[in-house]
């Protein structure tokens, strides 16, 4: 019993860093792509809640926060997200205006670049989280090869 309830604990454990590592990529899509478009950056987060750690460069504040469920790209030109995210610390009027197009590909860029690393994931999904052969064909799975592979 002890044995199987310290495997559900991996297993738990092992999603969260896989469903974290995804979102960094995801977010990361979007922080390039702003990057690349020329837009202003105010912070980058990996987490919510209270910032165990954060530094400020070059004007981007990169933080870690204490609850590990998602991220964000702060991207005051994209749309006014003072309700939600608190009051922005520059002057949206006094930012340069963003083209339409740059808005479409800062929006697709999240996910559009986690197929690049989903190989990856994959691979780490299928040799742990799946197991070998027979423990594969015991959880009743008949055809592993396709299923592994998929």
């Amino acid at each position: 019993m002890l044995l199987h309830t310290v495997r559900v604990i991996f297993i738990l454990l092992e999603v969260l860093i896989l469903f974290n590592l995804l979102i960094v990529v995801h977010e990361l899509g979007h922080f390039l792509a702003a990057r690349w478009r020329g837009l202003y950056v105010e912070k980058f987060g990996i987490w919510f809640g209270k910032p165990l750690w954060k530094k400020t460069i070059n004007g981007v504040q990169y933080s870690l926060g204490s609850l590990p469920f998602g991220g964000f790209v702060a991207l005051p030109q994209l749309a006014p997200m003072d309700i939600i995210e608190g009051k922005a610390d520059v002057d949206r009027a006094r930012l340069p205006k963003i083209s339409a197009l740059d808005k479409i590909i800062v929006a697709i860029a999240g996910p559009h670049c986690r197929p690049v690393f989903q190989p990856a994931f994959g691979a780490v999904f299928r040799c742990h989280c799946l197991g070998s052969r027979p423990s594969c064909e015991r959880s009743g799975f008949n055809d592993c090869d396709r299923l592994c592979c998929a």
